[in-house]
């Protein structure tokens, strides 16, 4: 199956190697995200862009669309702002401010975005392993994708294909 497979060798490039792709990417995947809860696309302001650009990218696409995810559930309106992405690691700008981190609070968050989003939040740090992310959340495997079919949440393997 392999030599079947193996015909032709494609290099796809890591997202870090190709940032001129993140803007019309991230525009995308805002749409999707928007699809998928029947509200009109979010979008980033200049500022937020930049953030996404500065940021070492480890986990392409699927950790793009995980970031955005995160960001469009805890922002304030339809706009991800810089302070929506404090979470990432932005290599730095000589220009550009260092702003606090702004106090996250849980009220108001129903039980399932909270879910939703330590799911995320873990299936993010440990780089897509679906394995690993259901031992640290305590939950089988099985569980972990019963609650990603829940939640709507794309494998990784649909997010490429589609």
């Amino acid at each position: 199956m392999y030599f079947r497979l193996n015909v032709i060798a494609l290099h796809m490039p890591a997202l870090r190697e190709r940032t001129d792709d993140i803007p019309e990417l991230a525009q995308q995947i805002l749409i999707r995200i928007g699809r998928r809860r029947s509200q009109p696309p979010m979008a980033c302001d200049p500022a937020a862009l930049e953030a996404l650009l500065r940021h070492t990218w480890y986990g392409n696409v699927r950790e793009l669309e995980n970031v955005l995810e995160r960001a469009s559930a805890f922002c304030e309106g339809p706009v991800i702002r810089v302070e929506d992405l404090l979470f990432l690691s932005i290599r730095p700008n000589d220009s550009s401010p260092v702003l606090p981190p702004p106090p996250r609070t849980l009220a108001g968050k129903t039980l399932d975005e909270l879910e939703k989003q330590a799911i995320l939040d873990t299936l993010d740090a440990c780089g897509g392993n679906k394995a690993e992310a259901a031992r640290r959340l305590g939950i089988s495997e099985k569980g972990l994708y019963n609650k990603l079919k829940r939640f709507d949440l794309r494998s990784d393997e649909e997010l490429v294909q589609g």
